[in-house]
């Protein structure tokens, strides 16, 4: 988790109360959100869950229904200036694949009239080693490539706000190391990064996380507050054989929740039954052993509290 002292700026990404229908569903229900500079924030949640769509709104792509979004104190439809403050990485290319990687960035840099585009371009290319890439066409590049290259496009002109859809997806789990503690590094400097992402483990290096499910805001809070929030405890049972025992034992508790783990399974529950469990696996003579929460682990509960 960041170890990050607790920030005082101005919000400049804002989504307040907002509201998105697609052929009369519902994608987005009264979500707000908030990211000041020097933060960054994670949108977690499964697919379909409305991250892309809220992303797409503070882009100014689409248009809420309800409720308003502003960054850097504009409102869609933005003005030319805002629009070069801000950085978005969608989910799918948008480079030219024909075109080289550099005549890419060279691109972006003109469409943004950079000043020593050059000298950017290379610091940009640096800093993920895409200058070995620098000549090849987006086309041929692997996928975490292509992923890295747009990146790196999004950063020529130096933007205030990054707003990022899945980024790491096709990463190597170097890369992806990389990747965070870059967007890290850059939030520190000043500016507001939202990124979502399916990966809870990464979610938890953001400053706040937002969990959405079916277009609702189920939480928004620091990742160590969500899991005291959740209030989730977490038991692990190595043999997986008692597993219906275990499951007759909690047969009477509203929430709990088996996964496989590390040959054996973990059980998630409120903090407040597992007491319960615990006496009724020791009357049992059931060894067990208590393991810290992740934000994975709060998210799985709420997600079961919450019906889905």
């Amino acid at each position: 988790m960041p170890v990050k002292p607790a920030t005082n700026a101005p919000s400049i990404v804002r989504a307040n109360s907002v509201s998105k229908f697609y052929d009369n569903k519902l994608v987005l229900d009264k979500v707000s959100l908030e990211a000041s500079a020097g933060e960054l924030v994670g949108l977690v949640g499964a697919n379909g869950g409305g991250k892309t769509t809220l992303l797409r709104l503070l882009t100014g792509a689409l248009t809420s229904d309800a409720g308003q979004v502003s960054v850097l104190s504009a409102q869609p439809p933005y003005d030319d200036m805002t629009r070069k403050r801000i950085g978005y990485v969608p989910q799918q290319l948008s480079l030219y694949t024909g075109m080289t990687v550099l005549e890419n960035l060279r691109f972006y840099a003109d469409v943004y009239a950079v000043e020593d585009a050059d000298r950017i371009i290379n610091q940009v290319a640096c800093r993920f080693d895409l200058d070995q890439y620098l000549d090849e066409r987006v086309g041929d590049l692997s996928g975490g490539w292509a992923r890295v290259a747009q990146l790196a496009a999004s950063l020529v002109y130096s933007p205030q706000v990054l707003l990022l859809d899945e980024p790491t997806a096709g990463l190597d789990a170097s890369m992806r190391s990389r990747f965070w503690a870059f967007l890290r590094e850059y939030s520190n400097d000043g500016n507001a990064v939202v990124i979502s992402t399916h990966d809870l483990d990464e979610a938890q290096q953001c400053d706040k996380v937002m969990f959405l499910s079916d277009g609702k805001p189920l939480l928004f809070a620091e990742p160590i507050a969500v899991i005291e929030l959740v209030s989730v405890s977490i038991i692990f049972i190595e043999n997986k054989e008692i597993k219906s025992k275990i499951n007759k034992i909690s047969q009477h508790i509203s929430q709990v929740i088996f996964q496989d783990y590390l040959g054996g399974f973990k059980v998630l529950l409120a903090g407040d039954e597992s007491e319960l469990i615990e006496r009724a696996l020791c009357k049992e003579g059931v060894e067990f052993r208590r393991l810290e929460p992740s934000l994975a682990d709060a998210c799985a509960l709420k997600l079961a509290e919450s019906g889905k």
